[in-house]
């Protein structure tokens, strides 16, 4: 078997084969550096072109946003006050998702069932420049946790370009 092989190889019909595979690979697989097309575009959406760096700074301002509430709710972790603790989680998640550029709308919120603070449905959140988007967000998932210091409790948020998440309110 590798003797066939290595015969294929080394006959017209390899060759061809492979001048197949490659010519196209060349003039469309790698257009854009013949073209001057920018690599460094990672997506265009609705005509504006996004950077792959620029892309991971817009996602890394949404991570700060669960860090910052898990952040805001540690320091009433173990003291018993799960409202403190979610308090807390909500403010500072507001303040970091009212820094972004986006018009931002909760559609899935928490806090309705305890009268807690809460990020509610229907809020608007962002600067209100740059893409509108729908956010389905927790600040502090595990009340009852933080407050009697326990494991598992966390921050949670899902952000998708409106009309994306499934809204209950």
């Amino acid at each position: 078997m590798l003797g066939s092989l290595r015969t294929f190889t080394s006959s017209i019909y390899a060759k061809i084969l492979m001048g197949i595979i490659i010519i196209p690979f060349v003039f469309w697989g790698m257009g854009s550096s013949f073209r001057g097309g920018d690599k460094n575009i990672i997506v265009v959406i609705e005509k504006e072109k996004y950077s792959v760096q620029a892309f991971v700074d817009f996602i890394k301002k949404f991570a700060k946003t669960t860090q910052m509430g898990a952040y805001g709710s540690s320091i009433h972790v173990g003291k018993n006050d799960k409202i403190a603790c979610d308090k807390a989680a909500v403010e500072m998640m507001r303040k970091e998702l009212n820094q972004i550029n986006m018009k931002g709308k909760i559609v899935i919120g928490e806090g309705e069932l305890d009268n807690a603070p809460m990020l509610y449905i229907g809020e608007n959140v962002g600067n209100n420049n740059g893409e509108e988007f729908d956010i389905a967000v927790d600040p502090l998932e595990g009340t009852n946790f933080a407050a009697k210091n326990l494991p598992n409790a966390l921050s949670v948020l899902a952000v998708a370009r409106k009309g994306n998440l499934f809204s209950i309110g």
